[in-house]
């Protein structure tokens, strides 16, 4: 199975479960930095994977990991906006991986410079740092509903 049509099935049937993993998880934000998370682990293999099939492997968690985020990010958005600038919000959300899109060729090529392995290095870096922003973010929002400030 070619690697988009791979990569389509998986994120199809994560899509399905994004429900069920939400309500085990107990909140979007847990989905969101537990995927983030899986994400991160999975570029880092891929970025030192010493085989094909362990490349093939690692595409499975990394695309659930993907269809995981952007259901979680979408739910986020809808649940915390005010009804009448969800459009607006949800555009600016969508506006943001098509600039990460342009700009991300330009920052693997410099990071190619420093080695083969550097635009996988970067992508796991920037994946941890979200890991750790969305692990932040359900902390603070879990321990400010506690304490009720």
């Amino acid at each position: 199975m070619p690697r988009c049509s791979q990569q389509g099935a998986i994120g199809a049937v994560a899509g399905f479960l994004a429900g069920r993993l939400s309500r085990f998880q107990g909140s979007s934000q847990m989905v969101l930095f537990n995927s983030a998370l899986v994400q991160a682990v999975s570029l880092l293999g891929l970025t030192f994977a010493p085989s094909i099939l362990l490349i093939v492997m690692l595409l499975v968690p990394l695309s659930v990991s993907a269809t995981l985020i952007h259901t979680a990010t979408s739910t986020l958005i809808i649940d915390r906006c005010v009804p009448s600038k969800i459009g607006s919000v949800t555009g600016v959300a969508q506006g943001i991986p098509a600039i990460a899109g342009m700009t991300t060729p330009v920052l693997a090529g410099l990071a190619q410079e420093a080695g083969v392995r550097g635009p996988g290095v970067l992508a796991s870096v920037a994946a941890f740092v979200g890991a750790a922003a969305a692990g932040w973010a359900a902390h603070y929002r879990h321990t400010t509903r506690k304490t009720g400030t």
